[in-house]
Order: C-alpha cells, then sequence, then structure tokens
C-alpha cells in the first residue's frame, strides 16, 4: 500500500496462496486493514462481514463501483471494498478513518501484477 496515513505503522503482512493481508496499528491500537484476493484454481471470491448495523453505501474507487460499509455509531471501523476490473481482484480497505479518507487512501492504491 503506497500511503499510510500519519501515525500508523506496520504491524503484519500475511500471504496465503491468492490471499494478501498488510496490516497497520496507529498510537491508539487502531488498526487499518489492507487485503487483495487474488482468484486461482484453489480458490474462490470469501469476504464474511457481520452488517448488522452497518450504513452500506455504494462509492467509487479508483473509477469502478465499491461498497462502503460504516458504522453510524461509530463503533466499529469501516470497510471499503472494491474489484479491479483489469487484474480480477478484490480489495478491502478497513480502518477507523472518516469515509472521504478511507475513499482517498483506496485512491491512491496502485495496482500491482502478482
Amino acid at each position: 500500500m503506497p500511503e499510510i496515513p500519519e501515525g500508523y505503522t506496520q504491524d503484519a503482512v500475511d500471504e496465503d496462496g491468492g490471499l494478501r493481508s498488510e496490516l497497520y496499528v496507529n498510537e491508539r491500537g487502531e488498526y487499518l486493514a489492507f487485503e487483495t484476493q487474488y482468484v486461482t484454481e484453489e480458490s474462490a471470491y470469501e469476504l464474511f462481514m457481520d452488517v448488522d448495523g452497518l450504513e452500506i453505501t455504494k462509492v467509487m474507487v479508483q473509477g469502478v463501483s465499491g461498497d462502503l460499509y460504516v458504522d453510524p455509531m461509530g463503533k466499529q471501523s469501516s470497510t471499503l471494498i472494491w474489484k479491479d476490473p483489469e487484474t480480477d481482484v478484490l480489495l478491502s480497505l478497513t480502518a477507523y478513518l472518516p469515509k472521504d479518507e478511507l475513499i482517498s487512501l483506496a485512491d491512491t492504491i496502485v495496482r500491482q501484477e502478482k
């Protein structure tokens, strides 16, 4: 991920088959997670979220439609999910950031070939 918000440091990176996860944390212990999931013969798109109480909004990310999940009470982190049509990769970005900042951060992500 090219642009990490100020105050966040990398905590972990994990790669398992077609799934790559990058985890960052700030001084308050709030996490920012970025995941990419490539479709391979052994995998399919899978993303499980508890959406009870979350507001779901369609947004544009890098020129494509995405889904933004926001807790109106601010108790849960927000998640933005979109698919890169050129690489057929599912991307998700989760953080305790305002929705405009989350979308702006997603717009800075640069496509990388696997």
